[in-house]
């Protein structure tokens, strides 16, 4: 076990090794930090536009399912957002891959992987926005996408 000092506002004992009190170390860290300029309005939690960041959370939930079949030839496109009769948030996406055989790897048997990386993603975006959401996603195939969607 290694005794910290930070600064002369207080001493954390921890050990990394055992993982032992490394919370507490983090939440002093975050008590004597002093709170800097916001770099975003109070509400919005990154500099991408909402589409963007809609786009990379169902790009990621998409790599995350499929691991190491996933073919990084893979690009996201939110085709339309709305607000339905209830008040749900209505997001439409398509994702985009090079080959046929990379779309049924994505679907899955069954759709079972495109129905998983739907409520992943859905469930992330609830989450974050407090907010009802309607995910739905469509696979599509053209071998030419990466000089159409420039990243």
């Amino acid at each position: 076990m290694r005794t910290i000092d930070v600064g002369q506002e207080a001493t954390v004992e921890l050990s990394a090794l055992k993982h032992k009190d490394l919370n507490t170390l983090i939440d002093l860290i975050f008590d004597l930090l002093p709170e800097g300029v916001p770099y975003y309005p109070e509400m919005q939690m990154t500099d991408m536009s909402h589409k963007d960041w809609l786009q990379e959370l169902i790009r990621e939930k998409t790599f995350l399912r499929l691991e190491k079949e996933l073919p990084y030839s893979v690009h996201v496109e939110v085709t339309d957002i709305d607000t339905n009769e209830r008040g749900q948030k209505v997001i439409e996406a398509t994702i985009w891959t090079t080959e046929e055989r990379y779309k049924k790897m994505i679907i899955g048997s069954g759709a079972k992987m495109i129905k998983q990386i739907g409520i992943d993603a859905r469930k992330e975006l609830e989450g974050a926005t407090n907010e009802k959401v309607h995910l739905a996603l469509h696979v599509d195939v053209d071998e030419k996408w990466p000089t159409k969607f420039q990243m």
